[in-house]
């Protein structure tokens, strides 16, 4: 009897083991789903530090005087002839400060044979020309604003607008605020006529109103840059003016000047 319980028994666990491994859940693993990779970011998203701007550069010293300026800028051959038939290149090269009122070629080409011959006169054609060298840096607005110029003689010239041109001493500004070392070069489109006789060396009285600052080099009489055209002078003198272009007006200051 023993035998056969234990035969029954082991025949049970047989069958069992089976119904159990079947009814047992299944225990695989089902495999993860990889994650989608994210897009790599296009040119246009890739934000790159601004430049640094760069530094402006320092503005070049001036070297050049009022007598290689008329050189450089060309339009003023006959002036320097007479500059240094008369005997003023040294003057031009000092220090200063001045400021030259120069007459184009198209002014000496214009001259009468009558006023050519004065010309040829180094003494009579030093004193005309240095009817056009002013006692100081003067800018066409500081000269405007005066009404007046002083010329290195104390001669004193009149300043005016009249039909849009900017005239002193009666000769009209063709370019101005020409700059250089030792002052400044305004172009004018005639010679200017020797001093009337009794006025020149003379005074001006006080009481003048103070010049404006100094514009900036290159522009001319109307305020636009320099190259352009003038209106054309009458020729007639203004009212409560000479032939020379002289006028009573008060003293100038040179830009800068307290």
């Amino acid at each position: 009897m023993p035998h056969r319980a234990r035969d029954l028994l082991g025949l049970l666990l047989g069958l069992a083991l089976p119904l159990a491994c079947a009814r047992a859940p299944s225990s695989t693993i089902e495999p993860l789903e990889a994650l989608p990779a994210e897009p790599a970011p296009s040119a246009a998203q890739v934000v790159e530090p601004e430049p640094e701007p760069e530094p402006e550069p320092e503005p070049e010293p001036i070297t050049r005087d009022l007598v290689d300026l008329l050189r450089e800028e060309g339009g003023h051959a006959e002036l320097l002839a007479a500059i240094e038939r008369a005997g003023l290149e040294g003057l031009l090269r000092e220090e200063g400060p001045q400021s030259l009122l120069a007459p184009t070629d198209a002014a000496f080409a214009a001259l009468t044979k009558k006023e050519r011959r004065r010309l040829d006169d180094p003494k009579a054609l030093s004193a005309l020309l240095r009817r056009h060298v002013l006692a100081g840096r003067f800018s066409l607005e500081a000269l405007e604003a005066a009404g007046a110029a002083t010329t290195i003689d104390g001669e004193t010239l009149a300043v005016e607008r009249d039909e849009g041109a900017l005239r002193i001493g009666g000769a009209t500004v063709t370019r101005g605020d020409m700059e250089a070392k030792n002052g400044l070069v305004h172009a004018i489109d005639r010679l200017l006529p020797p001093a009337p006789r009794g006025k020149a060396g003379a005074k001006a009285p006080a009481g003048a109103k103070a010049p404006a600052k100094a514009q900036g080099a290159g522009q001319d009489a109307g305020g636009e840059k320099s190259g352009g055209a003038a209106a054309k002078a009458p020729s007639d003198a203004p009212s409560g003016q000479d032939s020379g272009g002289t006028k009573p007006a008060g003293p100038l200051k040179p830009d800068g000047a307290p």
